[in-house]
């Protein structure tokens, strides 16, 4: 049950990471040419954040999925290969703080950038050739002046 738990886990996060692929590639697509003049709406929008929480999620899953699988396959190898014991309501409880433990270390690196409290230690930057970075940008202003 166990493994087939974490498959199902992979899956989900292998499943995360395409839909993001796919969003992409139609926003590629849509935009065509216009991509440097849309460029930093994109990039400051929302749309973007949220897909970069989608991708990180996604690849976070499917990686403490896949370490959390060979652990315990490695203790049942370890532990002799007899015969499989019954699923008990302990074992089960085991499996949901496994799960449980494997979907919040996926989605705590996604959401910490993006909280408000946080907001000042992920700023958005911008680098233009030649200049410093340019910290401060929201799509609509920069440095309190609207962009034309």
């Amino acid at each position: 049950l166990r493994d087939r738990v974490l498959v199902v886990c992979i899956s989900t996060g292998d499943w995360l990471v395409g839909i993001y692929i796919l969003i992409i590639a139609v926003v590629d697509v849509a935009m065509g040419n216009g991509i440097c003049e849309e460029q930093f709406a994109w990039l400051t929008g929302r749309m973007c954040m949220v897909l970069g929480m989608v991708s990180t999620i996604g690849s976070q899953m499917s990686v403490f999925s896949m370490a959390t699988l060979s652990l315990t396959r490695v203790v049942k190898v370890t532990g002799g290969l007899g015969v499989p014991k019954p699923v008990t309501r302990r074992g089960v409880i085991r499996l949901i703080l496994i799960v449980g433990t494997v979907v919040i270390a996926s989605v705590l690196p996604a959401t910490i950038p993006v909280m408000v409290v946080l907001e000042d230690q992920f700023v958005n930057a911008l680098y233009v050739p030649g200049v410093k970075f340019l910290k401060g940008l929201t799509s609509k202003k920069a440095f309190g002046f609207p962009l034309v």
